[in-house]
């Protein structure tokens, strides 16, 4: 097995996920975006879940284990890359470092944010600061034949989605900027947790009923709750 140049033949943004499947696979984007499509239902690439990114692989002939999300307080990327040598050695590994895909593999480290988005050296990595959140270790590679694009229906949308959509787009990019941390749990479900140095346990107003959100609109409850307690305007 071996690390890849990323192939960046779509036509849209180069986005984390299909990148770091580009760097096990070999194959290019446009046929990772049709295959994401075609075996997720997912109409975008961008945000992918680590649950259809694994999907993805499975379907392209990957085979891998993962890690589900690292309890309690979790490695920086540097950190994590001293200790789990063994790991990465022979085998990629697509880690999860804050909400961004990289792929690492003995002594190099794919990612679409390095220029060229070719292998790099481990000691030039970005986001070395950064927490890593999971891992999906890369067991064997039989990549399958290069995927036709299959028309996903439209879901018609009621009125006010996409403003809805919008406002929790919002939420979520003003969650990141003031320390509140959202981490997944299930498909369709987010831990959120507020910045602890701010709103403590003894203050938070969801702390007696846990921090579990149970879809995205309790998930902007939440963050919206927590943003107004930091007086962060919220436009509307």
């Amino acid at each position: 097995m071996k690390l890849y140049t990323i192939k960046h033949t779509n036509a849209s943004k180069l986005w984390c996920g299909p990148s770091a499947i580009s760097a096990v696979t070999g194959l290019d984007t446009k046929s990772i975006h049709q295959c994401i499509r075609s075996t997720t239902g997912k109409t975008k690439v961008m945000g992918l879940r680590e649950s259809h990114l694994c999907q993805t692989l499975s379907a392209l002939g990957v085979t891998y284990s993962r890690s589900g999300n690292i309890s309690g307080k979790r490695p920086t990327l540097a950190a994590w890359l001293r200790n789990n040598r063994s790991l990465y050695a022979n085998n990629p590994v697509i880690l999860i470092v804050g909400h961004h895909y990289v792929t690492v593999m003995g002594k190099k480290l794919v990612d679409n944010h390095c220029p060229g988005v070719a292998p790099v050296f481990l000691k030039a990595a970005p986001h070395r600061r950064k927490h890593v959140k999971s891992f999906t270790i890369i067991q064997s590679v039989a990549v399958e034949s290069p995927w036709k694009d299959i028309p996903v229906p439209v879901v018609p949308r009621p009125p006010g989605y996409w403003a809805e959509v919008k406002k929790r787009g919002a939420l979520l990019r003003l969650a990141g900027l003031h320390g509140i941390d959202i981490e997944d749990y299930n498909p369709g479900e987010w831990w959120v947790y507020p910045p602890e140095d701010k709103i403590p346990s003894e203050i938070d107003p969801f702390e007696a009923e846990g921090h579990l959100a149970y879809d995205a609109w309790d998930r902007a409850r939440r963050i919206e709750k927590y943003l107004t307690m930091l007086n962060v305007v919220i436009s509307s």
